[in-house]
């Protein structure tokens, strides 16, 4: 009861605030289903656009990273980029029945030139021991015709699950919130930016941190029984480096947030060992992730729960002897080191991007109306 209860309040206020938004920046269409892409911010600007789509941002950011920890719903790169927010209208049909539903997501472009100076990927990944932005690294970039005002990023791609657009049907319809359109989003943001954004040609790349689940599940599409994956070029092979000359920083950021920044597969594995030879106990594991966590209940889950992946990184960033073991937490984020990288980071071409675009959004019949 509780947890539709608080569905029922997620609902109403989206409702409320969906009734306030401003006139789309462009409407696309793919069969019944309608897509309203709106501007939040433009570059350099200080101000959002309008205070619903900020808030619907914010929405969009606190429903989708909650499962990593507590993360700032803004951060300085905000001011310099600018953000977009897709809406998609569609029914969910259950027998006879249409219930009208939406969801949105988000993302934000960021470029490498302006304040705070350069962008976040190339301060959390380092190459050849050194930040990527590191003027260690100028003369590399510069052969590769990569510059301080043609590169951005895109980032903090988020979303609000689906729900009834009319409240009434809440009960009826018992829809599941869900995300049905993220791809189609993801393409339309780009395609905002691409088309419609007048900076657009003062960039050439695009840099992002991407993972490969995140591909085959949302970039891949199919083109006459082909899988075809929206291009994200690993950034060793545009540098022309070796892959693991380019990997995450294993700093502060990374063990706060160990569940999106390193292989959570590789994670459980390490920390089932350390519990097979009691350097987590049944008290550390309570003490950090639940009550009802001991050791016997932790090695047969076989992964991380929802809840253990977000409280990861108040065990991973502890400082001094961890509670219950004589453990560290210096020593465990030694061990921590060794685990592989979540995402990966890729530089592409801006005009590979859009061809990916153009190219999806033909063979997907979404027209822009």
């Amino acid at each position: 009861m509780a947890k539709k209860l608080i569905s029922s309040h997620r609902s109403t206020r989206l409702r409320k605030l969906a009734q306030a938004i401003p006139s789309p920046l462009a409407t696309y269409r793919k069969g019944d289903v309608l897509f309203y892409v709106y501007r939040a911010k433009n570059l350099f600007s200080p101000t959002w656009d309008h205070p619903v789509l900020k808030k619907l941002v914010a929405e969009a950011r606190r429903e989708s990273y909650y499962r990593y920890g507590d993360i700032a719903e803004f951060d300085a790169y905000d001011s310099k980029a600018v953000v977009y927010v897709a809406r998609v209208v569609y029914n969910d049909v259950r027998g006879t029945i249409a219930y009208p539903v939406e969801e949105w997501a988000t993302m934000r472009f960021v470029p490498r030139d302006g304040v705070p100076h350069d962008i976040e990927d190339f301060k959390e990944y380092e190459l050849h021991g050194q930040p990527m932005g590191s003027s260690a690294h100028n003369s590399l970039f510069s052969a590769h015709q990569l510059t301080a005002d043609n590169v951005i990023s895109g980032s903090r791609l988020s979303g609000i699950r689906s729900y009834c657009l009319r409240k009434y049907d809440e009960h009826d319809s018992k829809h599941i919130p869900r995300f049905c359109y993220f791809r189609e989003c993801f393409v339309l943001m780009h395609h905002a930016f691409l088309k419609l954004n007048v900076a657009r040609n003062t960039f050439r790349y695009r840099v992002a941190q991407t993972s490969h689940e995140f591909i085959e599940r949302v970039l891949t599409f199919t083109v006459r029984g082909q899988r075809i994956a929206l291009t994200c070029t690993p950034a060793h092979r545009m540098l022309h480096v070796a892959p693991h000359a380019i990997r995450l920083q294993r700093k502060g950021i990374v063990f706060q947030y160990p569940a999106y920044f390193l292989n959570q597969k590789e994670l459980y594995l390490l920390f089932s060992s350390l519990v097979k030879k009691n350097l987590l106990t049944s008290n550390t594991l309570r003490h950090y992730f639940s009550a009802s966590c001991t050791q016997n209940s932790f090695l047969t889950q076989h992964q991380f729960t929802f809840f253990q992946a977000r409280l990861l990184g108040t065990l991973c960033s502890a400082e001094g002897t961890l509670y219950g073991t004589l453990l560290t937490g210096e020593e465990l984020r030694v061990l921590v080191r060794d685990i592989s990288d979540g995402p990966f980071l890729s530089i592409t071409p801006l005009d590979t991007v859009e061809k990916n675009i153009e190219l999806f959004m033909r063979e997907e019949h979404i027209t822009r109306i």
